[in-house]
């Protein structure tokens, strides 16, 4: 008798699929293995860019032209594209990027550029790049402008956009890098229909792009407005990127926040009273902050493993959602009744409030979803690591960017810079996490890391240079600036570890008063060595956007920027004291150059 046919099911784990046997798939191990004491391998990733496969463009490219084209996509293909992630997931560069090149003219000029810039700046011992010195890049680049003109598909256009922001983040070119991000954002919330997959793979790296004016920006015109773009807080995170993209929206709120209470910090505002606009924002995140700690705790108890979702394990229904939305109406309530600040409006307490209920809600799901990280992830492959690494990384981070974000937000709209202080056993913590994260790193990952000089993604670096610059215990703030030299990129887009190091490191010596010597240890003992006075504190940092050389009294000729620090006299007024700062690699000692008298002096109230 023939043999009864049956649709071959492709969902199994991968010892059922290799046993030839009927999987019951149950997760995250299938009870068929583990009743046969059987070692259950898990499940096999689930398939992605299914929108990508119904992308079919006007023709394939004709043959490599030159061999200089050819290695360079072959350079990007085994070398940049794997590292340009960072600690996000690859397959943007090394899968969906790589795909357009076959087809795409424009991004294929695009790659050949970036691939061509990237060899040439790890290779540079110091110093930028730029295209007019590398003749490869040049021509490629103004190739992929010239078909940029005539392409009408905006998802291609959108994804050119992205290609051209990293390559004027090579050549460490603020503005035209924050031009391409900001017409990238307009056409995505212009385009009347755009695939998918731009949403999918194109948006949250927008996103992420989107927070470079408010560090990089010349002025608010340049900061872009993602209210639209508020993603709804999902029941669960099913994949890792679920998790990275509302943590990507809660950090992004945070720095708008942060950028629109710079008048209450060190602008016309100080002393005046907060918008309710921005008090909401800051209460949201707060709210986001708190479940989010709440969703982890479940999972270190176990409760992720039976996939049982933390708002079942608490029973929480529509009325206890909305009890619990109507207490933080009614606190804010009496918040604002007992300020002794009467709030000027609604709209910026929102936005706050929304930032800490992000936070929150992201705390409660990332701990359904941490134990779901496996070592099956692109990154892992690539750099054979191991699972426990992977995990730890992923985890290392995203819980450093939160507790971040919660101390940030909570000082948006401080004029006081001991207000920090409160938060001395935070920087401690977030430190102690950095450390760990040093001491997991693989020597091969270590190693073959430490040969890439340049991210598309940010790193650990702003974090680092949050710490030391807002904690003033000396000996913290003191770690944060070695381990940025040991886990930060020489560049992170446009965070240069360079320039953030010597401008972290003369902060500290400013509060402390204590020169630092080339490990970064007092050269004697300092004469504040505990916590500044709040007069003696810099409030905030601005860095030039070119770098420049100057010669030292010795003749020297010293690379560097113009460092900007906004501190208060002792009568509370805000001044501008700026210094030229020489970076690490000039050939000469930061400590020895820099002069410790301001340029100049401005002021403002």
């Amino acid at each position: 008798m023939a043999r009864r046919g049956s649709r071959k099911v492709r969902t199994g784990c991968l010892t059922c699929k290799i046993r030839k046997v009927k999987c019951d798939e149950r997760k995250p191990i299938c009870e068929r293995c583990t009743s046969g004491h059987r070692k259950c391998d898990g499940y096999a990733p689930p398939t992605i860019y299914t929108a990508l496969a119904i992308y079919r463009p006007r023709q394939a490219l004709p043959g490599i032209h030159a061999a200089s084209e050819g290695r360079a996509l072959q350079f990007f293909r085994e070398t940049a594209g794997p590292f340009l992630s960072g600690a996000t997931d690859p397959q943007f560069w090394t899968r969906l990027v790589m795909q357009f090149s076959c087809y795409e003219p424009a991004v294929r000029h695009s790659v050949v550029a970036i691939s061509a810039l990237y060899e040439q700046f790890n290779a540079e011992a110091e110093g930028d790049v730029r295209l007019r010195d590398n003749p490869l890049a040049l021509r490629h680049y103004n190739a992929a402008i010239h078909e940029l003109k005539a392409m009408e598909s905006p998802a291609v256009v959108l994804l050119v956009c992205i290609l051209f922001t990293c390559i004027e983040c090579l050549q460490s070119n603020r503005e035209a890098a924050i031009t391409h991000c900001k017409s990238g954002i307009a056409i995505m919330e212009n385009a009347t229909s755009v695939p998918s997959w731009t949403k999918e793979h194109l948006r949250p790296i927008f996103r992420r792009l989107s927070m470079l004016p408010f560090f990089f920006g010349n002025s608010s015109d340049d900061f872009p407005n993602l209210i639209a773009w508020d993603e709804s807080v999902p029941i669960e995170f099913c994949s890792f990127s679920d998790a990275q993209t509302m943590m990507d929206d809660i950090f992004c709120r945070t720095v708008r926040l942060v950028r629109w209470g710079d008048a209450h910090r060190i602008g016309n505002l100080r002393h005046q009273p907060v918008s309710l606009e921005l008090l909401a924002e800051q209460e949201k995140i707060r709210s986001l902050l708190e479940l989010w700690l709440i969703m982890l705790a479940n999972f270190e108890a176990g409760l992720a493993s039976t996939g049982t979702p933390a708002i079942h394990h608490f029973k929480l229904g529509d009325d206890c959602i909305k009890e619990m939305i109507r207490g933080f109406l009614l606190m804010r309530h009496e918040i604002c009744r007992i300020s002794r600040y009467q709030p000027a409006s609604a709209g910026l307490l929102a936005e706050q409030e929304r930032i800490r209920t992000l936070l929150e809600q992201w705390q409660l799901l990332s701990a359904d979803f941490d134990a779901g990280l496996t070592s099956l992830t692109p990154a892992t492959k690539h750099f054979k690591l191991g699972e426990d690494f992977i995990k730890e990384m992923l985890r290392g981070f995203l819980l450093m960017r939160h507790e971040i974000c919660r101390i940030w937000s909570e000082m948006a709209f401080s004029a006081d810079e001991t207000g920090y202080d409160a938060y001395l056993d935070s920087f401690r913590w977030l430190i102690a996490r950095a450390q760990t994260l040093n001491t997991t790193v693989p020597d091969a990952y270590r190693i073959t890391t430490k040969s890439a000089k340049f991210i598309f993604e940010t790193g650990v670096i702003p974090m680092l240079f949050f710490i030391a610059i807002k904690c003033r215990c000396l000996d913290t703030r003191l770690e944060a600036l070695r381990l940025m030299k040991i886990l930060g990129t020489a560049r992170e887009n446009l965070w240069e570890v360079s320039t953030t190091h010597s401008v972290g490191r003369r902060v500290i010596e400013i509060e402390h008063d204590v020169l630092l010597d080339e490990s970064d240890r007092p050269l004697a003992p300092a004469l504040r060595p505990g916590l500044p006075p709040d007069e003696m504190r810099v409030r905030d940092t601005s860095t030039e956007p070119k770098a420049s050389v100057h010669t030292s009294m010795r003749g020297f000729e010293i690379r560097g920027r113009i460092v900007g620090f906004f501190m208060r006299t002792a009568d509370d007024t805000i001044y501008l004291h700026t210094e030229f700062l020489g970076s690490e690699g000039s050939g000469v000692s930061p400590g020895r150059t820099r002069p410790k008298v301001p340029i100049r002096r401005a002021t403002t109230t």
